[in-house]
């Protein structure tokens, strides 16, 4: 059976040929749209049967079916694309998706198609349906219009936040730990460096104290709602104190700072998921800064009161 696996490459690389090319058992070829590459296409062979895909009975109430999507050649794939998505950076590549590729099966004889049930799988698979998202209440996008000048006070912390957000969305994990603690560090560090000045300003604060114990009690929703992060986090926080959460952070951002090649343990800019935990706490560590930053303006009763004299469904309004 022929497994195929699908890279989506981002970036505008231009070839002039795309050939395939057969190496280490593999066949890679580049799909092409207006002379750009799109996505590189690497096929493999699957010889053992118990490595196939396989969908069973679930034993558990619930859901019905346990899928689990066989790919025995991705994690060398990934490590091996690594060095190529850098090499192909210098020719116009951003870079090549290589952490949710879509993987296909494709049945080589009647008797294996007789027992592959499963054809493909990919990100398409689980994304949730956009139209399930709630909507935003318009009169808070309203009283923000209306706010705009004065809000423009927390407009760094909110950069930093929405950047950081950004590289979520990405799993851009050590990016987004960056964005995140400068938000903090720029609100809280009074300007600060070097590891014992820092750790004194930020410990000394009681507003910051406040958020962290608040998050450390509550981490949110993503964290909250897998059992993997969530046993995660009681490991990693569950039982730090808000001055040794301080100390953490500071001491992950000093060692994602730097970085040397043989230094046992160093952090691989390509293993971003190592990281997700950290981010997505200081995520909702700088939501909670960022909203009570924005919500004395987008509240204050002279915006409520210029939005409600105008809102269109209100008594009075135009």
């Amino acid at each position: 059976m022929k497994c195929i696996y699908r890279f989506p490459i981002l970036g505008q690389l231009r070839l002039d040929d795309a050939a395939p090319v057969r190496a280490r058992g593999c066949t890679y070829e580049f799909e092409i749209e207006n002379g750009f590459a799109t996505c590189l296409v690497v096929t493999t062979r699957i010889t053992d049967r118990s490595q196939w895909p396989r969908i069973q009975r679930n034993p558990s109430p619930g859901v019905a079916a346990l899928i689990n999507p066989s790919a025995p050649h991705l994690p060398f794939l990934q490590f091996e694309l690594r060095a190529v998505q850098g090499f192909l950076s210098l020719f116009g590549v951003e870079r090549i998706d290589l952490r949710d590729p879509k993987i296909g099966w494709i049945p080589e004889s009647e008797g294996e198609r007789g027992e592959l049930r499963l054809l493909s799988w990919g990100p398409g698979s689980a994304e949730r349906d956009p139209r399930r998202t709630p909507p935003v209440p318009y009169e808070l996008v309203a009283r923000t219009l209306i706010a705009a000048v004065d809000l423009s006070e927390a407009e760094i912390p909110l950069a930093f936040y929405r950047r950081g957000k950004n590289d979520m969305l990405d799993k851009e994990y050590v990016e987004a730990v960056y964005d995140f603690f400068f938000l903090v560090e720029s609100r809280y560090g009074e300007g600060k460096s070097r590891k014992p000045a820092l750790m004194s300003a930020m410990t000394s604060n009681a507003e910051l104290a406040s958020y962290i114990q608040a998050t450390l009690s509550d981490p949110g929703p993503i964290i909250a709602g897998s059992s993997k992060l969530s046993q995660e986090f009681q490991r990693e926080y569950g039982r730090k104190t808000v001055s040794e959460t301080i100390g953490h952070l500071v001491d992950l951002r000093g060692f994602l700072h730097h970085h040397a090649a043989r230094r046992p343990g160093i952090w691989h800019p390509e293993e971003q998921a190592k990281y997700e935990l950290d981010a997505l706490f200081l995520q909702f560590l700088c939501y909670r800064i960022v909203f009570d930053l924005a919500a004395k303006h987008i509240w204050a009763d002279s915006v409520v009161e210029q939005w409600l004299a105008q809102a269109p469904h209100q008594p009075g309004g135009k």
